[in-house]
């Protein structure tokens, strides 16, 4: 089960785009009936989430919850079995690289494994935006000409 936690933002902004607001609320990232089967293991089943403009959220939740995998499918690293993310009232989607710079995820201190090196770090970034593996040789190699 899920235990979601959020606060609203102080700061509101002034206009809200027409295609995130139906019946008076305010919706930047809606999550519908979305699911994630593994073969016969179901991570995420059935989860309906909003979260309004303008609100800070946390997920939260024991070990094996889905957390990691809800997050993983929001930012289109996995693809859901069921359901559909909207974002700022658009289906997200691998094809929709606009709408993929709207979103953002910051791992946790230790979320990335310890044996990792820095180039394969900037690797799995760069595949988070399906950016081109030609282009992500080259941005590490920018990386460590500005370090050394």
């Amino acid at each position: 089960m899920y235990t979601a936690v959020w606060m609203k933002s102080r700061m509101m902004p002034d206009t809200i785009p027409d295609h995130c607001e139906r019946d008076g609320i305010r919706k930047m990232i809606e999550l519908s009936d979305l699911t994630k089967k593994f073969d016969t293991f179901t991570a995420v089943d059935h989860l309906n989430l909003r979260i309004e403009t303008g609100e800070f959220f946390g997920l939260l939740g024991p070990n094996g919850a889905g957390k990691t995998t809800t997050i993983s499918l929001m930012s289109t690293l996995l693809l859901p079995t069921e359901g559909e993310i909207r974002v700022d009232g658009e289906v997200l989607s691998r094809k929709n690289p606009g709408l993929k710079r709207k979103i953002s995820v910051i791992t946790q201190e230790y979320s990335m494994r310890q044996d990792m090196t820095m180039d394969e770090v900037m690797e799995y970034q760069g595949r988070l935006y399906f950016m081109p593996r030609k282009k992500i040789r080259e941005r590490q190699k920018n990386c460590w000409n500005f370090v050394v």
